[in-house]
């Protein structure tokens, strides 16, 4: 009985964590050179780019639960710790359009974002939706010769 009811709970627990895993959000990222053609990136790995050059970041998560209180527009863009704003003095990489959101199907969303690589060096943005489930919180490497 002692051995059924240690099971039970190793069970109960795993169920728990791969539930709570689900429900994050996951997104993915590809960026284009502006005229260029796309390419898929990773949190896991730098994405090189040439400083005076023009990109996109697109952005696309699936709301994997329901009735997800958080909107697209509260993502919260942080570039070496400050907020990632539309023409901010000073920032590495040069906001040049706010981020465009949009739903082209049922719980996808897709955000754009395009700015310049104004500074040679390695920069770090970190992209992250507060939610009741988990939300996310990423961060990509950008690497400017």
């Amino acid at each position: 009985m002692k051995r059924f009811l240690i099971v039970t709970i190793i069970a109960v627990i795993f169920t728990v964590i791969t539930v709570a895993q689900a429900a994050a959000c996951e997104m993915s990222f590809s960026v284009t050179p502006v005229g260029g053609s796309s390419e898929s990136v990773s949190p896991d790995s730098p994405i090189r780019l040439i400083e005076g050059q023009d990109y996109v970041l697109r952005m696309e998560y699936y709301e994997d639960h329901r009735n997800c209180s958080t909107k697209p527009e509260e993502t919260l863009f942080l570039l070496e710790g400050s907020r990632w704003r539309k023409d901010k003095v000073g920032q590495p990489l040069i906001l040049t359009e706010s981020v465009v959101w949009t739903m082209p199907k049922n719980r996808t969303n897709v955000g754009e974002l395009v700015f310049t690589a104004a500074e040679t060096c390695t920069f770090r943005l970190e992209i992250i939706r507060e939610c009741t489930r988990e939300g996310y919180h990423g961060e990509l490497e950008f690497v400017v010769s």
